[in-house]
Formats: structure tokens, C-alpha cells, sequence
């Protein structure tokens, strides 16, 4: 799976609807995209696809940042795999891996924690970034690891840089 240039679609989506800061990121822009119903249930959160409408069912009795992430998992399977779904243990736990990949891009897109890392003035802790994010803080602290695994292989110099503001250790 090339997340390099999903996510470069992602990012150009998330400009067309004007997200510009992550305050500004709604999982239901999506559901513009494909004909698609979520529901607020309580019970294990999943979707089935009946004729050519997905029907996402959300754990109501989950927290808002935890919906949040189930809703962009549950995206993440519409968007890569449907019509691929398939019960072979293997292929199904790397297919879980992509939606699960898929929903930290959604959530935390590179280019805002990009700027929230490097460009802003005040260093965020892993509860402030995922306040900001909307997000639960094992989630961020799952995308930083992502985030911090690209850019040591991309971006050294800026590696550094983060080592040294956020004391990561080299």
C-alpha cells in the first residue's frame, strides 16, 4: 500500500473541504464522497456494505476521540479494501494494519503535525497533540512513532531538530 501518495490525496480532499488546522478535520466529510450511513449504537463498532450503501455502526458507549478513530478504521476498510474483504487469517490482519494505517493519516495528516512539530513556537506534549487532534493519546502516541520513523529516514536534519526539542534521544 503506497500511503505516500494517499495521504497526498488525502491532504489535497482535506484543502477542497477547507481543513487548514485539525480542529477543522470531520470524519463526515466523507461520507460525502461515498453513499454512506453511520449509525450511534452501542455494541462493537463494524459496517456492511447492502446494495451500493455502507452502513457504519459506531459503540456509542465509546468517547468521542475513540468513535473518532473507530469511524476513520472503519473508512480506512471502505476506501482500501472493499469489494477485497477477506477472512484468510494473513490477509486479514494486514488489511486490519492498513485500515489502522489509514486512520492515523485521516485523523493526523502529515502536513498538520508537520506544522505543530516543527513550526510552532511552543513545544505540545503527547496530551496537548491529542487534544488538539482529537484524538486518544495511545493513537498519537502511535502516529508520533509513525511520524518519527519517516522523517528519521527523509528528513535527518529535521530528526535532529525534534530530538533536541522534544528530548526523543537519538
Amino acid at each position: 500500500m503506497d500511503f505516500y501518495n494517499a495521504e497526498k490525496r488525502l491532504w489535497k480532499f482535506y484543502q477542497s473541504v477547507g481543513v487548514k488546522q485539525p480542529s477543522d478535520i470531520t470524519l463526515y466529510h466523507f461520507d460525502h464522497l461515498i453513499d454512506c450511513q453511520v449509525y450511534h449504537r452501542v455494541g462493537r463498532t463494524s459496517f456492511v456494505h447492502i446494495d451500493s450503501t455502507y452502513h457504519i455502526f459506531l459503540d456509542e458507549s465509546q468517547p468521542l476521540y475513540e468513535r473518532r478513530v473507530e469511524l476513520a478504521h472503519e473508512f480506512g476498510h471502505i476506501f482500501l479494501h472493499t469489494g477485497y474483504q477477506n477472512s484468510l487469517s494473513i490477509i486479514a490482519q494486514r488489511q486490519e494494519h492498513e485500515a489502522d494505517l489509514a486512520a492515523l493519516h485521516m485523523l493526523i495528516p502529515t502536513p498538520l503535525l508537520w506544522q505543530a512539530m516543527i513550526y510552532d513556537e511552543w513545544p505540545y506534549t503527547i496530551a496537548e497533540l491529542s487534544q488538539t487532534f482529537g484524538v486518544p493519546e495511545w493513537f498519537m502516541t502511535k502516529r508520533l512513532n509513525l511520524f518519527r520513523h519517516h522523517i528519521t529516514k527523509k528528513y535527518p536534519h529535521y530528526y535532529k531538530m525534534l530530538c533536541e526539542k522534544y528530548n526523543w534521544g537519538s
